[in-house]
């Protein structure tokens, strides 16, 4: 399995290509052994991450504010936050109609119906300019489609 790794400035992380090439075949490895989530896991998994950021929200603001101090706390919300929040449960209204969609038709002819099966293990180095929007909006696309993933965060981003 190969990667590409961008090598400008803004893309370059401090974990190596090859670290990060060893974690993409972990997630490899874990997904041969234990499959594709189903969708009540994979919505477990979001609604899980949408608690934690809920519950670290003020957290979160701060450290940005913290890393980008002419941005103001609005501004970061708006822009950074509050997307992902947004999309968590837009994520999750839809994996939840899917599962009762599973519900109804039983088993066997839920089976048919394309659930987006996971086609691998995917390595990324996200941005740095909104570093909770541009790391986990990938994350959250990745869990509800089955994905494994591996995450490398740029060297700019403390």
């Amino acid at each position: 399995m190969s990667i590409a790794v961008l090598n400008t400035d803004s893309t370059r992380s401090p974990i190596s290509e090859g670290r990060l090439a060893a974690l993409v075949d972990i997630q490899g490895a874990a997904l041969r052994d234990e499959g594709t989530p189903g969708r009540a896991n994979r919505l477990a998994l979001l609604r899980m991450l949408d608690t934690q950021l809920v519950r670290h929200t003020s957290e979160l603001l701060k450290a940005i504010q913290s890393d980008f101090v002419s941005r103001s706390l609005i501004e970061t919300w708006l822009y950074d936050l509050r997307p992902v929040c947004r999309m968590l449960r837009q994520v999750c209204r839809r994996l939840r109609a899917a599962v009762g969609v599973g519900r109804v038709l039983g088993a066997a002819a839920a089976s048919r119906i394309d659930d987006g099966h996971s086609i691998g293990v995917t390595g990324f180095v996200p941005a740095w300019h909104f570093p909770v929007a541009q790391s986990l909006v990938p994350v959250v696309n990745a869990i509800a489609s089955g994905h494994r993933m591996a995450m490398a965060l740029p060297h700019q981003t403390p």
